[in-house]
């Protein structure tokens, strides 16, 4: 896999870089990058963006190389479109929009230019949450609690 030289890379791929637990997302345009980013850096709003709220966000178009930030990316060419159109739709959204991480965010740009809008890192996060809290639900033990109507009585 590439690991963000830019030889290996083909003009419409979706790069993912990875930044520790999770990835941020771009189309590749032959020299630049194009990507969704909260405004104020990839978590610059902080808490904001981590609790889900909608935040100011920017479309932008950056060299590779600060795409990257030194880390390994991964190309996927995985577009329902040639690369031109999957470049153009992705240049046609250039500014300012509203960034939210569960539903509008850096995977849900890049995968919605290429014609399947989805963040499978959101959909894994859900997945392992509902998980998560189905198990320790399981495991409790409320047959002592009564079913609360008897307090409203």
């Amino acid at each position: 896999m590439a690991q963000g030289s830019g030889t290996s890379l083909k003009p419409g791929e979706l790069l993912k870089r990875f930044d520790g637990l999770i990835s941020h997302w771009g189309v590749y345009t032959g020299k630049t990058v194009v990507h969704f980013v909260p405004d104020g850096g990839s978590f610059g709003t902080g808490s904001k963006v981590m609790l889900d709220r909608p935040v100011p966000g920017t479309v932008r178009e950056d060299d590779l190389e600060i795409f990257r930030k030194g880390h390994k990316i991964e190309p996927y060419n995985i577009s329902s479109f040639t690369p031109e159109e999957t470049i153009k739709r992705a240049r046609n959204l250039l500014g300012q929009r509203t960034y939210q991480l569960s539903v509008s965010n850096c995977e849900h740009f890049a995968t919605s230019v290429a014609g399947d809008c989805r963040s499978l890192q959101v959909e894994s996060a859900k997945l392992a949450a509902n998980t998560f809290l189905g198990n320790l639900f399981r495991s409790q033990d409320f047959s002592g609690m009564g079913s609360g109507i008897e307090a409203i009585k």
